[in-house]
């Protein structure tokens, strides 16, 4: 997907507390096999997969990224289906209003 370059379109957008600037969702990616470690959890640390986010700062001067780990189980999870359903809402907005 490929947003307009003069368009005002956004993936959405998040606040980091003591930041004065919002930071603008670039584009997601799940790694499968978590690249991070969290000791005492998942398998030897690691888990299934890995979620990120990229954002890049309004001033275009940083770049933050949102991560979270991923877990397989018997049930759906409430939560990442909320995060699936935003996803998908996101993508048909860009794909109508921003993709030249």
């Amino acid at each position: 997907v490929s947003p307009k370059a003069d368009s005002t379109c956004h993936f959405g957008k998040m606040n980091i507390p003591h930041s004065p600037n919002k930071f603008n969702a670039l584009q997601y990616h799940i790694h499968t096999y978590s690249e991070h470690q969290i000791e005492g959890q998942g398998d030897d640390g690691y888990f299934p997969a890995e979620l990120h986010v990229v954002h890049q700062e309004e001033t275009q001067e940083s770049f933050a990224v949102f991560g979270t780990m991923i877990s397989v189980g018997e049930e759906d999870h409430p939560m990442f289906e909320w995060f699936l359903q935003g996803w998908e809402a996101t993508a048909q907005k860009v794909e109508d209003e921003c993709v030249a």
